[in-house]
C-alpha cells in the first residue's frame, strides 16, 4: 500500500446536529485518526462542532453549504488533489466523483417514503441510486441493511461491507450504577415526533396500563425532513415530559433512572439507543423487527410495533420484573462486538485495499 496517498473524509457532518448518523461519523473518525492511516477531514465553513473540527484538524473549504458544497465544491477540491479516495460516512456523497466510498445507514426513504418530506425523498431517490452505482465500495451498519441494498439496488454483496455502530467511549467509561430518583418512576422513549419511532403506539400502550404511577420521558426533536406526528400531552393520564438537545451526561442519567427504554421503531438500520441503555443497566423493550433480532436477539423484550396491546404487555413485563437482567459478561461481549474501534479497523483495511 502507498502510505503517501491521503484518504479524505467528507466532514459535512460537522455542520449538522448530532443524531445517530452523525454520531457514527464522529466516533468512527475518533478511531480512524488513531490508526496508521493518512486521513484528512474537509468540511464547509459553517461548522457547528468547532471543538471536534479543531481536534480532527479539519480543513474548511469553499463558500457554499449543505448539499451544494458536497456536490460542487468538494469534488472540485478533490480533483485538484489528484482524485484521492473520499470516505463518506453519512449517506450522501458527490454524484460526479468516482473515487467515493459511501456509507448507507438505512433505506427508510425507500421502505417508508411517507415519513419524509417530499423534497427530501425526491432528492434521496434521485441521488442514492446513482451514487451506489458509481461507488468504489459501500459500507453499512447491519446485515439487515446490507440485504436491503442488495435487494433494492441489485448489488453484489461482495462490495458491501458491514461496520457496526458502537458505544461511544463516554458511555463505556460511565459508572453503571442505577440512579435512585426521588421523583416519579418513568419509562424512556426516543425519537421525539419522528414517525419511525412509533411514539403514538407507545403513548397508547402507556395509557392502557392499570398502574398509572409511571411517567413517560421522551428524548428527541422534530426534524424538518420528517413528517412529524402530532401529540397533545393533555390527553394522557400520565405525565409526558419531553427532553430536547440534551448532552451525553444528561442522557446517561436518564437511562440510569428509567424503568426501561421503550423503543418499538417500525424500521431501523441499527439502533444505537438500545446499546446505550443496556450499558446503563436499563432494560430495553424493542420492536420485533429483523434488525433488532440480528443485534439484540437475547438481551431484549420484544413487542409487535403495530400492536398497542403487545407493547403494553412488554411494559408490564418490566414492571413485574419478568425479564432477565443483563450480566456484566454479556455487556462486555456486546461492547466488544459493537465497537467503533473494530469498525475503524474494518474501514481502514477495506479502504487501504482500494489505494
Amino acid at each position: 500500500m502507498n502510505k503517501s496517498k491521503t484518504i479524505y473524509i467528507n466532514g459535512r457532518f460537522l455542520t449538522q446536529p448530532v443524531t445517530g448518523v452523525q454520531r457514527f461519523a464522529i466516533e468512527l473518525c475518533e478511531e480512524l485518526f488513531k490508526l496508521d492511516l493518512k486521513v484528512k477531514l474537509v468540511s464547509p465553513k459553517n461548522v457547528l462542532h468547532k471543538d471536534l473540527s479543531k481536534k480532527f484538524k479539519n480543513q474548511t473549504i469553499g463558500s457554499l453549504e449543505g448539499h451544494l458544497w458536497e456536490q460542487i465544491e468538494l469534488p472540485r477540491f478533490l480533483k485538484q488533489k489528484g482524485n484521492p479516495i473520499l470516505l463518506n460516512l453519512c449517506n450522501t456523497s458527490p454524484l460526479y466523483y468516482s473515487e467515493s466510498v459511501i456509507t448507507l445507514h438505512d433505506l427508510a426513504f425507500i421502505k417508508h417514503p411517507e415519513w419524509f418530506s417530499f423534497a427530501f425523498r425526491t432528492f434521496y431517490n434521485f441521488l442514492i441510486p446513482k451514487t451506489i452505482k458509481k461507488a468504489k465500495m459501500i459500507l453499512t451498519v447491519s446485515n439487515t441493511v446490507k440485504s436491503d441494498i442488495q435487494k433494492y439496488f441489485n448489488q453484489n454483496g461482495d462490495n458491501i461491507h458491514v461496520v457496526y455502530n458502537g458505544l461511544p467511549l463516554i458511555f463505556q467509561n460511565a459508572k453503571k450504577n442505577r440512579k435512585k430518583d426521588d421523583k416519579r418512576p418513568y419509562f424512556l422513549a426516543m425519537g421525539g415526533k419522528n414517525p419511525r419511532k412509533n411514539l403514538n403506539n407507545v403513548l397508547a400502550a402507556m395509557q392502557l396500563l392499570e398502574n398509572s404511577d409511571f411517567d413517560l420521558r421522551v428524548i428527541g426533536r422534530s426534524e424538518a425532513n420528517f413528517n412529524t406526528v402530532k401529540i397533545d400531552a393533555k390527553e394522557y393520564r400520565f405525565n409526558l415530559i419531553f427532553h430536547t438537545d440534551i448532552d451525553d451526561e444528561k442522557l446517561q442519567e436518564l437511562y440510569k433512572g428509567a424503568k426501561a427504554l421503550i423503543y418499538p421503531s417500525f424500521y431501523e438500520g441499527f439502533g444505537i439507543p438500545p446499546l446505550e441503555a443496556l450499558n446503563a443497566n436499563c432494560p430495553i423493550i424493542l420492536s420485533d423487527i429483523e434488525v433488532f433480532r440480528e443485534l439484540y436477539h437475547d438481551v431484549a423484550t420484544f413487542a409487535d410495533p403495530n400492536s398497542i396491546e403487545d407493547i403494553k404487555s412488554g411494559i408490564e413485563k418490566i414492571i413485574n420484573n419478568e425479564y432477565e437482567a443483563l450480566s456484566i459478561e454479556k455487556m462486555n461481549e456486546l461492547n466488544e462486538k459493537y465497537s467503533y474501534w473494530n469498525a475503524a479497523k474494518i474501514v481502514s483495511d477495506r479502504v487501504e485495499a482500494l489505494i
